[in-house]
């Protein structure tokens, strides 16, 4: 799984595409990681959209996890409904930028290259 791992950033992203379709049938932490990484610095978004697919697999469709992973990726908007699974049923998420509140009470959080804002209480 190492070498499967360490393929993810090849320069080819044909196999970048694969590595991370095979990544979902690997538990080990190290490949989670790995497909974290490609969401956050990955340049095709085909790839970058297999391993948010990868990752909801390896963590199953009621985890917040792939969630949280895909409001910090390169690409906004991978997954639909992300910011609302994360607004009805998600933490602060300290970890995620620009979570301050601005003066009209609005939460403001910037989700990959696009900006959210998200009514709060």
């Amino acid at each position: 799984w190492r070498l499967v791992r360490e393929r993810a950033k090849d320069d080819d992203a044909q196999i970048r595409l694969q590595v991370v379709e095979i990544l979902a049938h690997d538990p080990d932490p190290a490949s989670r990681i790995a497909l974290i990484d490609r969401l956050e610095n990955e340049d095709d978004r085909r790839v970058a959209s297999k391993a948010a697919e990868s990752l909801r697999k390896l963590d199953g469709d009621d985890s917040l996890e792939p969630d949280y992973a895909l409001a910090c990726a390169a690409y906004a908007g991978l997954e639909a409904h992300t910011v609302p699974r994360l607004r009805e049923r998600g933490d602060a998420a300290p970890g995620l930028p620009g979570s301050a509140g601005d003066e009209n009470g609005l939460d403001v959080r910037v989700v990959g290259h696009a900006s959210y804002r998200t009514a709060t209480r």
